[in-house]
């Protein structure tokens, strides 16, 4: 089982049906790159549909016009970026097309779509209230550099990097310092779009009352493709452990890998929460982390080895067969015969 630099957080929230408007507003930060951003086309949720398994889905994603459904109770901030304008927001009530947003007009949804869409149906099943979520993704960053948290301090160039530059007849110390300059931008960018929300939640969410506050209810990281390629940035004490620590929220599961076929997530070690830190190391389905589940849950878990291999996992390898395509055979031009007229 492929180890793949992905660190997910999700809050594990204990939530009962039919709060109190009155009480504080339910938020959930999502944030990531190209993963988080969305690069999945509207057009994708008919097909859902075609497959039995997954036909509930897009029954909770469609609406009887076959069209995307707005969920009820879910606002949305996203900010994201084209070109060098890395601080375009896009607010609305939730639905499809708060993906990719290049080329698109950012004062409402478009056609690209990322976790969002679905984490909001499923969130608003749980928590039965209305709640915001606050995205930030951009494409194509790092954790080791664009969203590096000051908490990790400084990044000397790697050396495989500098022996590079001198190759090349570059300058070492320049190139240190415009490194420098990208450091954490997109962390603060994340960090500054929060607070710039909790600043003012009713120009998001219309019918918030400032009396009711707000809670800080779960995190969602998403991170993958970058931090994967360049995994020998990080040195084996730093991992993701520097941005956990920097964005902890309540109780949260915090995750150091996801299986190659995407059905199992590698608990990290080191858990804040003294309730977490039994499961660390060991293996979870991503299907068990379901919001709103109470009581104990058998967790499947293996000693951490770097390239761990679940014994018990079960493998499912579709089989494909191909469709048929029809012949489409000309039919023939009847010739028109005569027809006599009858005489009176």
């Amino acid at each position: 089982m492929k180890r793949m630099m992905i660190a997910v957080a999700v809050g594990l929230l204990s939530m009962t049906a039919g709060q109190a408007a009155s009480k504080p507003l339910k938020v959930f930060i999502l944030a990531g790159q190209s993963n988080m951003e969305g690069p999945a086309h509207v057009r994708t949720i008919e097909g859902i549909g075609d497959d039995p398994a997954t036909a509930p889905l897009y029954k909770e994603m469609t609406g009887p016009d076959g069209k995307p459904v707005v969920c009820p109770n879910a606002w949305l901030s996203y900010l994201t970026g084209e070109g060098d304008n890395n601080t375009i927001e896009t607010v609305g009530r939730m639905t499809a097309g708060y993906g990719s947003m290049w080329g698109k007009d950012h004062s409402k949804p478009g056609d690209m779509m990322g976790p969002e869409f679905t984490f909001a149906i499923y969130m608003g099943k749980a928590v039965k209230e209305p709640f915001l979520i606050i995205k930030t993704a951009w494409g194509g960053k790092s954790l080791h550099t664009d969203f590096r948290p000051p908490s990790a301090g400084p990044q000397p160039l790697h050396d495989s990097i500098k022996a590079r530059i001198k190759e090349r007849g570059g300058d070492i110390v320049k190139s240190q310092q415009e490194e420098d300059k990208r450091l954490g931008v997109y962390y603060r960018y994340m960090i500054e779009h929060v607070r710039k929300v909790f600043g003012d939640i009713k120009r998001v969410v219309p019918g918030y009352d400032p009396s009711q506050g707000y809670e800080l209810a779960g995190f969602v990281w998403l991170q993958a493709w970058n931090d994967w390629c360049d995994s020998w940035w990080y040195p084996p004490e730093w991992g993701e452990k520097r941005f956990d620590e920097a964005l902890r929220v309540g109780k949260c599961l915090t995750f150091w890998a996801v299986s190659e076929d995407g059905l199992w997530m590698l608990i990290a070690n080191d858990q804040a929460d003294p309730e977490m830190q039994k499961f660390e190391g060991g293996w979870i389905r991503r299907d068990l982390l379901v919001p709103g589940v109470t009581g104990g849950v058998s967790l499947p878990v293996w000693t951490l080895t770097p390239t761990p291999t679940p014994s018990e996992t079960p493998t499912i390898t579709p089989t494909w067969t191909p469709s048929l395509t029809p012949t489409l055979t000309p039919s023939e031009t009847p010739t028109p015969t005569e027809t006599g007229t009858p005489v009176p």
